[in-house]
């Protein structure tokens, strides 16, 4: 999942989440997005993986920022299970497998693409 970090209307941090250590580095940097990310966190680097929240909140605790202040992008039932538990909104973006509506109901918004993200997220901060 993807938490960003809100400090203010004019700026935000971005934090990805990842399972896998393996060639995560070099698949963010291939496709030209590594340098986006302030910080990287992987699943080894807590104790329990999604559907716990434990990723998000050391994400969170590693740039000092309170979990309501954040959003997560999620496309999965237990990364939005764990952005649900951390107390963070969550947006989710559905790949392959669209989450059960027990799920969806936990999700600020539900969008099919990054672009419908992008506009909702814009619209929300004019209306701010």
């Amino acid at each position: 999942g993807i938490v960003f970090i809100f400090y203010n209307r004019h700026r935000c941090r971005c934090n990805f989440t990842l399972q896998l250590t393996i060639e995560a580095r070099m698949i963010l940097d291939s496709n030209g997005v590594l340098s986006l990310f302030d910080h990287l966190v992987f699943a080894k680097d807590v104790k329990r993986s999604k559907p716990y929240p434990d990723i998000f909140l050391k994400a969170c605790s590693d740039l000092n920022a309170l979990p309501e202040n954040c959003l997560v992008l999620e496309d999965s039932e237990a990364g939005i299970e764990a952005a649900y538990r951390a107390g963070i909104p969550v947006i989710c973006v559905p790949d392959l497998k669209v989450p059960a509506q027990s799920f969806l109901t936990k999700a600020e918004q539900v969008f099919q693409d990054l672009d419908a993200v992008r506009d909702y997220l814009k619209r929300k901060k004019e209306n701010q």
